[in-house]
């Protein structure tokens, strides 16, 4: 499935398709030199070689880039390297898929969720609103996904086509932006779930303290919305690992019997 399929705004495809008639202008010194700091870095040298790169977070074109290379459009070296880089990430991902599923997000609890497993997912996002709480607000982990959620997603049938088209574009944005920053971890070594999951909450991947441990896995109401993009994003977020001719749009990806059922993104 071409990248182009991604389901993203107009806007955003003319950015991306303008990145790809850029890089075919490149020297292949230029492209590599490039290619190691694109899906680990904040560099200027983005500004100067990047198409609407100020249109869009830094972890959402480290999204596009990561996918771009697992496609070959890089060229057959970088793609290598790419997926490489993707089958390091499965793993962690898988963890975090996991552990959310034991995560109860139902009614009954609305204003307090409870991490079942003990894992890792509570206490990350604790630590976070307690001590990155001003970085965590900017990545829309939060209302806007929530919002896509709890309306069906592009199940929603009763949803206006508006409200479903605009959900499916955050959403993909979201997860674009979540797996870039979960590559960007990946390429600064951090492999740990705990430490991928910092990357997608704060986009600052680091390893986590150790005082990270102690903390409640308890949610309440605020942190119980970042959970449920957590467990919405993840299976997404392994699809796109898992691609190695490039990532399919939602509906597609949903429509797949194996994902129709997948909590938080098919129903």
């Amino acid at each position: 499935m071409p990248l182009m399929e991604l389901d993203l705004d107009p806007a955003a495809k003319r950015d991306v398709e303008g990145f790809i008639e850029e890089l075919k202008k490149k020297s292949e010194q230029e492209v590599t030199e490039f290619a190691i700091k694109a899906t680990h870095a904040d560099d200027p040298s983005w500004w100067r070689f990047a198409v609407g790169v100020k249109n869009h977070p830094i972890t959402w074109w480290m999204g596009i880039f990561q996918l771009q290379m697992q496609a070959g459009l890089w060229g057959h070296k970088h793609q290598i390297a790419a997926n490489q880089r993707a089958d390091i990430l499965l793993f962690p991902l898988k963890q975090l898929y996991t552990q959310s599923q034991n995560i109860d997000l139902g009614h009954e609890q609305a204003d307090k969720v409870i991490d079942k497993s003990q894992e890792v997912i509570g206490k990350v996002i604790n630590f976070n609103l307690k001590h990155r709480k001003a970085d965590m607000v900017g990545r829309t982990i939060g209302g806007v996904f929530t919002s896509y959620a709890s309306g069906g997603g592009r199940a929603g049938a009763r949803k206006p086509k508006s409200f479903t088209k605009k959900a499916g574009i955050a959403s993909t944005n979201f997860a674009l932006a979540s797996y870039g920053a979960a590559i960007k971890a990946v390429g600064l070594g951090y492999t740990k779930a705990e430490d991928i999951l910092q990357s997608i909450l704060t986009g600052r991947p680091e390893q986590m303290p150790i005082g990270f441990r102690t903390e409640s896995p308890s949610l309440d109401g605020e942190g119980a919305e970042y959970a449920q993009g957590v467990q919405a994003v993840a299976p997404v977020m392994i699809g796109f690992a898992s691609a190695t001719s490039g990532p399919v749009p939602i509906q597609v990806f949903c429509n797949r019997p194996e994902n129709i059922n997948l909590k938080g993104v098919c129903r």
